[in-house]
């Protein structure tokens, strides 16, 4: 679960594959800056939150059960990615074999759906 202070952009969670960083991405898709306070849900106070773009370490608050970002600055039609840093190797693990059992239960549906490439186009045969 995600959320921005105004409703000009868009958020969205994300879990990198390994399971070892959540993703926080957010995408201001108008004309205008805007500034705003981001909030995403996680499983307990990360260690660090990185701005992805940069590198650089992102000051947050952790509260109501989740990471605060104060104060984000977004260009016009400007995109950014938070990651949140779990610790411990423990806490890794744990949700890293989260992660992994979930992709491995996927129902046939699911696994279909996931290997289709998008439409094919047929190449027409060519005579010399």
């Amino acid at each position: 679960m995600t959320n921005a202070s105004i409703p000009e952009l868009w958020t969205r969670k994300m879990v990198t594959k390994n399971g070892l960083q959540s993703w926080l991405m957010a995408l201001n898709g108008n004309p205008e800056p805007h500034e705003a306070d981001l909030w995403m849900k996680t499983d307990a106070a990360p260690d660090e939150v990185i701005d992805l773009q940069t590198g650089a370490k992102r000051p947050f608050i952790f509260e109501n059960g989740g990471v605060s970002l104060r104060g984000v600055h977004f260009d016009a039609y400007q995109a950014k990615a938070f990651a949140v840093r779990r610790g411990s190797l423990v806490k890794r693990l744990a949700v890293w074999w989260v992660e992994k059992t979930t992709y491995w239960k996927r129902t046939a549906a699911e696994k279909e759906a996931a290997a289709w490439s998008g439409p094919r186009r047929r190449m027409s045969a060519t005579k010399r």
